[in-house]
C-alpha cells in the first residue's frame, strides 16, 4: 500500500517565505545607502539560480533529504540493517545502512516518488511510497521472532562454544553467526520465513531440518559421534607413548583434534562421523593412517620409526652369496651412507626410514642392482649376480685378426649418465679374439692397438643378448680429429 503526499504545495510556500526575508533585508540596505529599489530588485532577478521557463526565471529545486526507520516488531531500533532506495521506475538509486537509532538517511533526493526495502536476516520488507519533498520520513516494520537452536551429540549431550550459522531455506547464508552456550543453545532473532541451521563441530558440519519461524521457535541440531581409537606403534609391534596424534578430515584440513598417546600407545578421540585420516609426529617425522570413514570403523594403527629391509644376494643358479657388500641409495640415486656385508645365507638387513630405495653390489668391478621399493610396504629385496661370457674379436679393415690389442670394457652405469670403467683389461690372443665373463647389462669396448698407436670404440652391446661382438680397427689415430668426439660419445 502507497502513502500519498499529504502537504501539496509546502516546498513552494517555504521557498516564498525564505525570498521575503531575503527581500525586507535588501529594502532595509537600500533605505539606508539611498540605492534605487528597483535596480536591487533586478540584479537580485538576475543573480538567483534557475531556468527560464517562456522567458520567466524559475528557481532550482531545493534537494530533499528522507530518513527511513527501521524497527522490530516490538519497536526496537535496529542498527546495521541494510536499506535500499527506488525510484518510481523501480530502479534502485541507492543503499545505507542504519545508524545506533535504527535510522538510514538517503540526502539529494530531487522531487517525485520513492520506495525503501530493508533487507533483514535474508529477507526483503517494504516501506511505503513517499513523495518528496514534502514527505521526509518513513518507516518500515520488521515482523521478526526468536528461534533457539540447540546443539547436541547422538546421546542428547549438550555441545558448548559451537559455532552455529543462520541460513534461508534455500541455504543462503544469512550472515548471523552465534556461539552455543553451556546449555548447547542458540538464539536468533529472525524475520519471518523459512530457516536452516549448520553446526561446524570439528571439521564437520552438520545440519537442522528446515523450519517456518511462524510455527515453530526451536529446532536441534544433532551431531553424531564416535568414539574412535588410533594406536601407535614401532613395526616390531612395541607400543610407543607421548607421541602426539592430529585428525584430518577428507579435505586434508586440520581438524582441531589433537591427542596423545598413553602408556598402551593408544589416543582416543571422540569424533564426528566422516572420513579421516591421522597423523602421528615422531623423531622428527611425519607418519600417517590409512583413510578412515566413521562409524564403519573404530580404530587405526600408525607404524612409526625405521623399517627394517632384508636384502638377497645369490648367483645365477640361486646359489646364496655370503661377503657381499651392499649398499644402499635413494630414489633419486643418492648413496645412502649404508654399506654391509652379507652373512653366510647371503643376507643382509638394514632400518631404514620410509621411501623408496634400490641397492648395489660390486662384483669384479661391475656392478649389480635390485629393483627399487617402496618401503614400508616392500621390505625385502634381491639381487642376482649373473655373469655371461661375451667374446671380442679385434680386426684390420682387411678383416684380419690383431693379436696383442687392449680391450677395455666399460658399463653403462644404472644411476649415472654415460658409460664407466669397470676396471677390466685384456689382451686379444693369436686369433684376435678375448673373452671375458659378464653380468647382465650394456657395454662398449675399447679397443687399443698400442703398437700402432691406433684404437676404436665397439658398439652398444647387451649380455647375456650378444654373445661374441666385433671391433674393426681400421685407421690411425694420431691425428684424427674425431678423437674428442669419441671420447665425448664414450661419456654420452
Amino acid at each position: 500500500m502507497h502513502k500519498k503526499s499529504k502537504n501539496k504545495g509546502q516546498g513552494l510556500v517555504e521557498y516564498a517565505i525564505v525570498l521575503a526575508l531575503i527581500s525586507m533585508v535588501v529594502i532595509g540596505g537600500v533605505i539606508v545607502t539611498g540605492e534605487n529599489t528597483a535596480s536591487v530588485y533586478g540584479e537580485i532577478a538576475t543573480s538567483l539560480p534557475g531556468a527560464e521557463v517562456d522567458g520567466t526565471p524559475q528557481p532550482t529545486e531545493i534537494p530533499s533529504e528522507i530518513k527511513v526507520q527501521v524497527l522490530s516488531s516490538t519497536g526496537e531500533k535496529l542498527q546495521s540493517v541494510k536499506v535500499l532506495a527506488f525510484n518510481a521506475a523501480e530502479e534502485q538509486i541507492g543503499s545505507n545502512a542504519t545508524d545506533s537509532s535504527g535510522l538510514a538517511t538517503f540526502s539529494d533526493l530531487g522531487a517525485g516518488r520513492y520506495v525503501f526495502r530493508a533487507d533483514y536476516a535474508g529477507q526483503g520488507y517494504w516501506s511505503e511510497t513517499v513523495a518528496a519533498p514534502s514527505e521526509t520520513q518513513v518507516t518500515i516494520k520488521i515482523s521478526a521472532i526468536q528461534v533457539q537452536v540447540y546443539v547436541t551429540d547422538a546421546q542428547g549431550k549438550a555441545l558448548d562454544e559451537i559455532s552455529v550459522y543462520a541460513f534461508t531455506g534455500n541455504e543462503n547464508y544469512t550472515g548471523e553467526k552465534e556461539k552455543t552456550d553451556k546449555n548447547g543453545m542458540v538464539t536468533f532473532t529472525l524475520a519471518d520465513g523459512d530457516y536452516k541451521f549448520r553446526a561446524d563441530y570439528q571439521a564437520q558440519a552438520a545440519w537442522s531440518e528446515k523450519i517456518n519461524t511462524r510455527q515453530t521457535g526451536s529446532v536441534y541440531i544433532r551431531i553424531p559421534v564416535t568414539s574412535f581409537t588410533v594406536r601407535v606403534s614401532r613395526r616390531s609391534g612395541e607400543a610407543v607413548n607421548k607421541v602426539s596424534v592430529y585428525a584430518f578430515n577428507k579435505n586434508g584440513d586440520y581438524t582441531g583434534i589433537k591427542v596423545r598417546t598413553g602408556k598402551d600407545g593408544t589416543a582416543t578421540m571422540e569424533l564426528p562421523n566422516g572420513v579421516y585420516q591421522f597423523r602421528a609426529d615422531y623423531d622428527g617425522r611425519d607418519y600417517w593412517s590409512e583413510t578412515v570413514t566413521l562409524p564403519g570403523v573404530s580404530s587405526t594403527t600408525i607404524y612409526v620409526g625405521k623399517t627394517d629391509v632384508t636384502v638377497h644376494v645369490t648367483d645365477s643358479n640361486g646359489k646364496a652369496l655370503s661377503g657381499e657388500k651392499v649398499y644402499v641409495y635413494d630414489a633419486n640415486g643418492e648413496y645412502q651412507k649404508k654399506g654391509k656385508k652379507t652373512d653366510k645365507d647371503g643376507n643382509v638387513t638394514f632400518e631404514l626410514d620410509d621411501g623408496n630405495y634400490s641397492f648395489r653390489v660390486s662384483e669384479k668391478s661391475q656392478d649389480y642392482w635390485s629393483d627399487e621399493i617402496a618401503v614400508p610396504k616392500t621390505t625385502s629385496a634381491t639381487i642376482q649376480i649373473t655373469n655371461e661370457d661375451l667374446v671380442v674379436v679385434v680386426t684390420d679393415k682387411k678383416h684380419d685378426a690383431l693379436s696383442g690389442v687392449a680391450v677395455y670394457v666399460y658399463r653403462r652405469s644404472g644411476h649415472r649418465k654415460g658409460y664407466e670403467y669397470t676396471g677390466i683389461l685384456k689382451y686379444t690372443d693369436a686369433n684376435g679374439q678375448v673373452s671375458f665373463e659378464l653380468g647382465d647389462g650394456e657395454y662398449r669396448l675399447l679397443a687399443y692397438d698400442l703398437s700402432n698407436d691406433r684404437y676404436e670404440w665397439s658398439k652398444s652391446t647387451k649380455v647375456p643378448t650378444d654373445k661374441t661382438i666385433t671391433v674393426r680397427i681400421d685407421k690411425d689415430n694420431k691425428d684424427d680429429k674425431d678423437d674428442k668426439d669419441d671420447k665425448d660419445d664414450k661419456d654420452d
